[in-house]
């Protein structure tokens, strides 16, 4: 179903193509196809027990509140743990409900809300909204793989909501948290 459309999106984002082949009986080949990079970057990789820190030190936070609302598990883990090592205070959750009862009992405000676009109860574009129509003064960054017509970037530019295309780099995403954070206006 919905990861079709998210692989399609990655291949199409990175220049690449699909060819679908199906046979009644036979089943269905996908071969994808990418084109070959000339630039090696070293991989970044966070376990979760891990000794070392990631060596971030341009991005780091100080403490700042972040709610962050993935619905997929590992994404949500290895992001929450990049922020956290990083310097970031994060609460977590995986649908709009549970960011709903997170927000509802914090007492502190929240200065970022970094949240999917697609989730199991709703939209991340239309959450954001609601909390930023209450709070003006909150940040937000959205995150989607699907492609433009679903992560829906009028709403986005309109709003002056930032938006980062998955999958992405945690160097760029912690980037571009600190980049918002430290962003007065």
């Amino acid at each position: 179903g919905l990861g079709l459309s998210v692989v399609y999106g990655v291949v199409k984002q990175h220049k690449g193509w699909i060819n679908v082949y199906s046979e009644p009986g036979h089943g269905t080949t996908f071969n994808i196809y990418l084109p070959v990079s000339q630039e090696l970057s070293p991989p970044v990789c966070i376990a979760k027990n891990s000794k070392t820190k990631p060596v971030f030190g341009l991005y780091s936070g100080s403490q700042q509140r972040i709610l962050l609302i993935e619905d997929q598990a590992d994404v949500r883990e290895v992001v929450e743990t990049a922020l956290t090592e990083n310097g970031y205070n994060v609460w977590e959750a995986s649908t709009i409900s549970e960011a709903e009862k997170l927000i509802a009992q914090q007492g502190e405000k929240f200065e970022l809300i970094f949240s999917d676009i697609i989730l199991p109860d709703g939209n991340g574009i239309d959450f954001a909204e609601k909390i930023f129509s209450k709070d003006s003064t909150i940040k937000v960054l959205l995150s989607s793989g699907y492609t433009e017509e679903k992560s829906r970037p009028d709403a986005i530019a309109q709003k002056q909501f930032h938006f980062l295309q998955k999958p992405y780099p945690l160097n760029t995403m912690l980037e571009m948290v600190h980049r918002i954070l430290s962003d007065s206006h």
